[in-house]
């Protein structure tokens, strides 16, 4: 199953690639900023989108990149920026257009994807550990294994993305 997983998020990046043409500039913040908040409803007149720059689409949404942190994608362990973290702000944000707002948190969540699982399982085994804390981190995890609903909302989650993805028409 984890094999088909990471395939099906894979064909998804590929799609969102071919769909989301943005600067190498913006791909790559999405890329490093481990966290994404988009902000609705932003009027801003005279402004258009940072990520298309379609003169036509006018801003809508604020897309706020925190938490820069490198890691490697397969172990998900910590690794030294590349680039000087002196010249990289903690948080970023980028005027956007609905559209382009929609395609960047869906490229954040499927390139994310193993990280956001490691955090949402992280966050999980500590709520559980604070409700009983005079268990074993063993029994912790077992007790987080048993249960089931919030397993199933990640996955109903990443199906749903998946889905939005492949609904997605290439221009």
């Amino acid at each position: 199953a984890k094999n088909e997983v990471e395939e099906m998020n894979m064909t998804c990046l590929k799609k969102l690639n071919e769909r989301f043409r943005v600067p190498e500039t913006i791909r790559c913040a999405l890329e490093s900023y481990g966290y994404l908040n988009i902000l609705e409803d932003v009027d801003e007149n005279n402004i258009y989108c940072q990520l298309c720059f379609i003169d036509k689409n006018p801003v809508e949404c604020v897309i706020q990149l925190m938490c820069l942190q490198a890691y490697d994608a397969e172990t998900l362990q910590a690794v030294p920026n590349v680039i000087n973290d002196d010249d990289r702000l903690p948080s970023i944000e980028h005027y956007s257009c609905k559209n382009c707002a929609t395609l960047a948190k869906l490229y954040h969540r499927c390139f994310h994807m193993k990280f956001y699982l490691l955090r949402t399982c992280e966050d999980k085994l500590e709520t559980i550990g604070t409700e009983h804390p005079h268990n074993t981190p063993d029994k912790i995890v077992d007790i987080a294994k048993r249960r089931r609903q919030w397993q199933s909302q990640i996955q109903n989650e990443y199906c749903n993305i998946w889905k939005k993805v492949d609904a997605i028409s290439v221009k």
